[in-house]
Protein backbone atom coordinates (compact mmCIF):
# COMPACT_ATOMS: atom_id res chain seq x y z
CA UNK A 1 0.00 0.00 0.00
CA UNK A 2 2.68 2.08 0.72
CA UNK A 3 4.56 1.95 -3.19
CA UNK A 4 0.92 1.84 -4.70
CA UNK A 5 1.23 3.39 -8.54
CA UNK A 6 -2.81 3.64 -8.38
CA UNK A 7 -3.32 5.87 -5.12
CA UNK A 8 -5.16 8.52 -7.11
CA UNK A 9 -6.93 6.47 -9.46
CA UNK A 10 -8.50 3.34 -7.02
CA UNK A 11 -11.87 4.72 -6.31
CA UNK A 12 -13.19 0.86 -4.80
CA UNK A 13 -11.32 -1.58 -2.16
CA UNK A 14 -12.75 -4.67 -0.86
CA UNK A 15 -11.11 -6.70 1.44
CA UNK A 16 -12.64 -9.70 2.34
CA UNK A 17 -11.20 -11.84 5.72
CA UNK A 18 -7.66 -10.50 5.35
CA UNK A 19 -6.20 -12.50 8.46
CA UNK A 20 -3.26 -9.94 7.98
CA UNK A 21 -4.91 -6.82 7.49
CA UNK A 22 -3.52 -5.23 10.59
CA UNK A 23 -3.79 -1.49 11.86
CA UNK A 24 -0.44 -0.15 10.05
CA UNK A 25 -1.93 -1.13 6.99
CA UNK A 26 -5.29 1.21 7.17
CA UNK A 27 -3.23 3.69 8.46
CA UNK A 28 -1.40 3.29 5.18
CA UNK A 29 -3.95 2.95 3.28
CA UNK A 30 -5.53 6.47 4.51
CA UNK A 31 -2.82 8.11 3.78
CA UNK A 32 -1.91 7.04 0.11
CA UNK A 33 -5.28 6.48 -1.27
CA UNK A 34 -7.17 9.64 -0.81
CA UNK A 35 -9.52 9.18 -3.88
CA UNK A 36 -11.12 6.41 -2.55
CA UNK A 37 -15.04 6.71 -2.62
CA UNK A 38 -15.92 2.83 -1.25
CA UNK A 39 -14.22 0.66 1.27
CA UNK A 40 -15.35 -2.65 2.09
CA UNK A 41 -14.07 -4.83 5.21
CA UNK A 42 -15.25 -8.55 5.64
CA UNK A 43 -14.45 -9.90 8.74
CA UNK A 44 -10.92 -7.79 9.85
CA UNK A 45 -10.60 -9.18 13.01
CA UNK A 46 -7.46 -7.20 13.75
CA UNK A 47 -8.68 -3.94 13.16
CA UNK A 48 -9.26 -1.62 15.59
CA UNK A 49 -11.17 1.78 16.06
CA UNK A 50 -8.10 3.83 16.18
CA UNK A 51 -7.34 2.88 12.76
CA UNK A 52 -10.39 3.31 11.65
CA UNK A 53 -10.40 6.84 13.25
CA UNK A 54 -7.34 7.63 10.69
CA UNK A 55 -9.31 6.34 8.04
CA UNK A 56 -12.08 8.81 8.90
CA UNK A 57 -10.04 11.81 9.44
CA UNK A 58 -8.26 11.01 6.16
CA UNK A 59 -10.88 10.62 3.80
CA UNK A 60 -13.56 12.87 5.07
CA UNK A 61 -14.11 13.87 1.72
CA UNK A 62 -14.48 11.21 -0.73
CA UNK A 63 -15.23 8.40 1.39
CA UNK A 64 -19.23 7.80 0.41
CA UNK A 65 -19.43 4.09 0.93
CA UNK A 66 -18.19 2.25 3.83
CA UNK A 67 -18.56 -1.73 4.99
CA UNK A 68 -17.85 -3.04 8.25
CA UNK A 69 -19.19 -6.47 7.66
CA UNK A 70 -18.78 -8.81 10.73
CA UNK A 71 -15.66 -6.30 11.96
CA UNK A 72 -14.96 -6.76 15.40
CA UNK A 73 -14.10 -3.10 15.98
CA UNK A 74 -18.07 -2.34 15.27
CA UNK A 75 -18.85 -3.95 18.46
CA UNK A 76 -15.32 -4.02 20.70
CA UNK A 77 -15.21 -0.29 20.58
CA UNK A 78 -17.82 2.22 22.12
CA UNK A 79 -18.29 5.44 20.39
CA UNK A 80 -16.64 4.07 16.70
CA UNK A 81 -19.66 4.37 15.16
CA UNK A 82 -20.67 8.50 16.44
CA UNK A 83 -17.08 8.95 15.15
CA UNK A 84 -17.50 7.78 11.93
CA UNK A 85 -20.55 9.81 11.66
CA UNK A 86 -19.19 12.89 12.47
CA UNK A 87 -16.17 12.69 10.45
CA UNK A 88 -17.48 11.33 7.24
CA UNK A 89 -19.92 13.62 6.05
CA UNK A 90 -20.04 12.45 2.53
CA UNK A 91 -20.84 9.40 4.06
CA UNK A 92 -23.90 7.67 1.90
CA UNK A 93 -23.95 4.42 2.93
CA UNK A 94 -22.97 2.44 5.59
CA UNK A 95 -23.33 -1.73 5.81
CA UNK A 96 -23.40 -2.95 9.74
CA UNK A 97 -24.44 -6.27 8.94
CA UNK A 98 -23.34 -9.21 10.84
CA UNK A 99 -21.79 -7.27 13.74
CA UNK A 100 -24.01 -9.49 16.37
CA UNK A 101 -23.50 -7.56 19.18
CA UNK A 102 -24.05 -4.35 17.92
CA UNK A 103 -25.93 -1.85 20.42
CA UNK A 104 -29.18 0.06 19.44
CA UNK A 105 -27.57 3.28 21.57
CA UNK A 106 -24.53 3.29 19.37
CA UNK A 107 -26.18 3.00 16.31
CA UNK A 108 -29.02 5.66 17.21
CA UNK A 109 -26.09 8.26 18.53
CA UNK A 110 -24.09 7.56 14.55
CA UNK A 111 -27.27 8.08 12.93
CA UNK A 112 -27.63 11.59 14.81
CA UNK A 113 -24.54 12.59 13.55
CA UNK A 114 -24.53 11.15 9.81
CA UNK A 115 -26.76 13.42 8.01
CA UNK A 116 -25.98 12.13 4.66
CA UNK A 117 -26.68 8.76 5.15
CA UNK A 118 -29.20 7.50 2.81
CA UNK A 119 -28.66 3.38 3.02
CA UNK A 120 -28.08 1.81 6.05
CA UNK A 121 -27.76 -1.97 6.49
CA UNK A 122 -27.86 -3.94 9.77
CA UNK A 123 -28.72 -7.50 8.52
CA UNK A 124 -28.00 -10.06 10.89
CA UNK A 125 -27.22 -7.96 13.45
CA UNK A 126 -29.76 -9.94 15.88
CA UNK A 127 -28.57 -9.83 19.44
CA UNK A 128 -28.60 -5.71 19.72
CA UNK A 129 -29.48 -4.53 22.98
CA UNK A 130 -30.70 -1.39 24.73
CA UNK A 131 -28.09 -0.12 26.61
Amino acid sequence: MNNSRCNDILKTLDLRLPMDLMDEHIVSLAANFKSISTLRFTSCYFMTGESLNVLALSSSLSLEELSLRSCDAVEREPGLLVMLGQHLGSLRKLELSFNEWLYDKEVVSMLASCSGLVELDLRGCKKRCLV
